[in-house]
């Protein structure tokens, strides 16, 4: 199937990517598209707009502060599995990564958007919460008008 007709922007900051958001009732954030793009294929999810934050500044990255890893919104699923630090603070999740999907979807998914968003994460456990299927995360950030730009975990 192909996906419904929609708007594209590719905003360079954080500011434009809100703006472009609150200018549209119906638009969504791409982030790595994994789960997002087979949706819209198959009519599920509908956007008018998809927001590509890409190419925001500063949305990349991990870092260990103190006791939390801070993990940024468009990180891979394959950097956390595969980030030394991360490893060392928290084995369970860099375990965890490994299992999620294969390589391929592992390189191009990102974390934050789809899967830790809605889950609790400390250093001795993952514990999601429900969201049904393909309303989850999206929605629920739609409809508080937010960008998550990061979460830390203990």
């Amino acid at each position: 199937m192909k996906p419904p007709l929609f708007d594209y922007r590719a905003p360079t900051t954080i500011e434009e990517a809100i703006a472009a958001l609150a200018g549209d009732d119906d638009a969504i954030v791409l982030a790595g598209g994994q789960s997002l793009l087979p949706a819209m294929n198959f009519r599920v999810a509908h956007p008018s707009l998809l927001v590509d934050i890409q190419h925001v500044a500063g949305l990349k990255g991990i870092s260990i502060e103190g006791d939390e890893i801070v993990v940024k919104a468009m990180t891979r699923h394959r950097e956390l599995e595969l980030d030394e630090a991360v490893r060392r603070a928290n084995p369970l999740i860099a375990e965890a990564m490994g299992h999620v999907a294969h390589i391929p979807i592992r390189n191009r998914g990102t974390v934050v958007c789809c899967d830790l968003v809605g889950a609790t994460v400390t250093r001795q456990s993952i514990r999601r919460s429900h969201f049904p299927y393909f309303a989850s995360v999206r929605e629920a950030l739609r409809r508080n008008g937010r960008i998550i730009p990061l979460v830390s975990a203990r």
